[in-house]
């Protein structure tokens, strides 16, 4: 749910912040990306989306 978001986020900071111009067709840039936006991806879901069910669920009773 977040991947296009996050790609973007990295995207920039890639570009701006670190001075590095991204281009997916290396297979280097391709792996760094796919891992930073695995690992934010996974953060998010942990920290974000499941303690949000469980406060969702929680309001029903």
């Amino acid at each position: 749910m977040t991947h296009w978001i996050m790609l973007i986020f990295v995207e920039y900071f890639m570009k701006y912040a670190w001075g590095l111009n991204v281009n997916l067709k290396s297979p280097i840039q391709f792996l760094i990306m796919t891992g930073m936006v695995l690992t934010i991806s996974r953060l998010s879901f942990n920290y974000i989306e499941k303690p949000g069910k469980k406060f969702i669920k929680g309001m029903g009773k």
